[in-house]
């Protein structure tokens, strides 16, 4: 069985090497009152003589000071350099989310998984993703949905003016159940949007040439003497007449 080996404090060590050299005892009594080696209490009092200088020394406090001053200092280094480091990132992740799309920052963390270069967490992280879109596998396009999209893009081509509820009413003539909704993520996915009469229908064209009004400060005091004329769009079924 293995010894517990014991540790003695420094107030204990400095207390027998002063009663030690006292000479009141010898060495060998002290040793054995307090169960310790001979040899074990010859050693702390050359230690204790050898660094009894330090305590006369003037430059200690010196000594201590510029120990002190020099860690402020490292300290203020490593500082500086994590506030520069900090700004760095921050650029950097502002920068790569603006020039760099989804897909191309998802495969980037998707390489750390097999780089194992930094962890997956701190690569989304940097990137300003959501770590769960690092897993998603997306489901594939199914051949109905392609052949939905197909029919509406000929549609679209040949009716610009249909929505939603027409396309699905036409998918649905031809044999696809589409309802509004998907019709309109659909065409919302393939960039497709109806021309049809939109609000501010008076917002000039910056570059087209304005006119002066030519009857401000006019005084109108005759019939004859000025006239207006309003534009009013009239929805009718497949145009609008002005």
């Amino acid at each position: 069985m293995s010894r517990t080996r014991r540790s003695f404090s420094a107030k204990f060590k400095s207390e027998l090497v002063i009663e030690l050299l006292k000479g009141e005892k010898d060495l060998n009594t002290i040793a054995a009152e307090n169960n310790i080696q001979p040899n074990l209490l010859r050693n702390w009092k050359k230690e204790f003589l050898d660094k009894a200088s330090v305590v006369f020394d003037d430059t200690r406090e010196n000594n201590l000071k510029e120990k002190l001053a020099l860690e402020r200092k490292e300290k203020a280094e490593y500082a500086k350099k994590v506030g520069q480091l900090t700004m760095q990132v921050d650029w950097l992740k502002k920068n790569l989310k603006k020039h760099l799309d989804l897909t191309t920052r998802v495969n980037l963390v998707r390489n750390l998984l097999k780089t194992k270069e930094l962890p997956a967490k701190t690569g989304a992280t940097l990137l300003g993703i959501n770590r769960t879109s690092v897993y998603y596998n997306g489901t594939p396009v199914s051949q109905e949905e392609l052949d939905c999209k197909a029919i509406i893009d000929r549609l679209h081509t040949d009716n610009p003016a249909w929505g939603a509820r027409q396309m699905s009413s036409q998918l649905k003539m031809r044999g696809h159940e589409v309802g509004r909704r998907k019709a309109r993520r659909y065409m919302t996915e393939m960039g497709i949007d109806p021309i049809y009469p939109k609000m501010n229908l008076s917002k000039r064209m910056q570059q087209a040439k304005v006119c002066p009004y030519l009857l401000r400060n006019a005084v109108i005091d005759r019939p004859n003497q000025a006239w207006s004329i309003d534009i009013t769009y009239i929805p009718i079924k497949r145009a609008a007449v002005l």
